[in-house]
């Protein structure tokens, strides 16, 4: 008897050969969904259940760090969501709660920045120029600087540096928000009577885009723009992509398959493994102000996400008194996507020894060298050692 319920076996084994059959007497899927414990459970069986050595990521207390939409220009169009950039003082201030607490933080970026042609009252600056006003032509999100008809600034290039800022310091990293967040087809968009009230023109890879997606070249489409984008601007290629309004269909995800992306940021988890996604939807991403120690339970990495809109509309007092809350729920790190991917892709080995094999760093583009901490079981160690690899 290898575990009990309320005093009775639930999970039983047998000697077969060398090893062992190991008899669960529940399913496994409906456990997990029902209690996160039982994940942790599972992956104790599976490793201290071995005859050989073996190790294994320790997520314990880790949490995803993920705002979506600096860049974006929906905040101008959709009346629902509208609210100012938030400034260079503001950043700042999130970067004094990143550094206080060792943290990282995944910025879902949107690279393209879409004009509505409005003249009238407002004013566009690209890299310090005024601009003609061309609607539906896509400008850097870097480079913009946009006066709306109230008289309030948008800067986007402050943004941007600042951005570039908590980067050089080892506090961010810029992952894939699509490449507009608005629907393809801008001239639909612009005269459609609700392309100012209805959601679904700000799904850029949602059912609605699909057919127009599918008959442009993989080179032009929105994922590839994006990449290319933030590879020119921040040096750098994303590991994530974060669909705009979390809509996407199986054609963008092949797409972003086609484009070398390692992770797809959802409710769950999308984790590439050869040419396909393979979700795990034990890794779930509840929003920032929704802290609870029950999801850290399954003892894998929860993904904390926000949009800028939160600290733009309540301040970065927001931002800190989530973290905190976080914090007192069980998160002991703070980190990126990159690291999760670059967990992802590489496969530990152990020796019989118990040592592990030596492997280069999988360091994605851009990213600082990080560490990840490991378990390492074996005969000379049956109750595991920690350790630290380099990714």
């Amino acid at each position: 008897i290898w575990a009990t319920l309320d005093d009775e076996p639930v999970v039983c084994a047998r000697p077969s050969g060398r090893g062992h059959v190991v008899t669960i007497g529940f399913h496994p899927g409906e456990a997990r969904d029902s209690e996160g414990v039982v994940n942790a459970m599972l992956r104790h069986l599976l490793a201290f259940g071995a005859a050989l050595p073996v190790a294994w990521y320790d997520w314990t207390g880790m949490m995803v760090l993920r705002m979506d939409d600096p860049g974006c220009s929906q905040n101008l169009y959709l009346r629902e969501w509208r609210h100012l950039r938030l400034n260079a003082e503001q950043w700042g201030e999130i970067g004094k709660e990143l550094r206080k607490r060792q943290a990282r933080l995944s910025i879902g970026y949107v690279s393209g920045w879409v004009d509505d042609g409005e003249s009238a009252g407002t004013e566009l600056a690209i890299a310090g120029q005024i601009a003609a006003r061309i609607p539906g032509r896509v400008h850097p999100s870097p480079l913009v600087h946009y006066r709306d008809a109230s008289g309030a600034d948008h800067d986007y290039e402050a943004e941007y540096r600042a951005i570039q800022e908590l980067r050089t310091e080892g506090l961010a990293e810029v992952e894939l928000h699509g490449y507009t967040h608005i629907h393809p087809d801008h001239e639909a968009w612009l005269q459609a009577a609700d392309s100012h009230e209805s959601p679904r023109w700000f799904r850029e890879l949602g059912a609605a885009a699909e057919p127009i997606l599918g008959r442009i070249p993989l080179s032009e489409h929105p994922l590839a723009l994006g990449i290319n984008a933030i590879r020119q601007y921040f040096q750098s290629t994303p590991t994530t992509l974060i669909c705009p309004g979390e809509e996407f269909t199986a054609p963008a995800i092949e797409a972003a398959l086609d484009l070398g992306i390692k992770l797809v940021g959802s409710y769950y988890l999308g984790i590439r493994v050869q040419d396909r996604f393979c979700w795990a939807q034990h890794v779930c991403a509840p929003y920032l102000d929704l802290p609870d120690a029950a999801w850290f339970d399954s003892g894998l990495p929860v993904v904390g996400y926000f949009h800028d809109r939160d600290l733009a509309l309540n301040g970065v007092h927001w931002f800190e008194h989530c973290l905190e809350n976080w914090s007192q729920a069980g998160a002991t790190q703070m980190i990126g996507y990159s690291l999760l991917a670059a967990a992802c892709a590489r496969q530990l080995e152990v020796d019989p020894t118990g040592c592990i094999v030596p492997q280069p760093a999988t360091r994605m583009s851009g990213s600082h060298v990080q560490t990840m901490p490991v378990i390492v079981r074996s005969l000379e160690a049956p109750m595991g050692t920690r350790t630290q690899i380099h990714l």
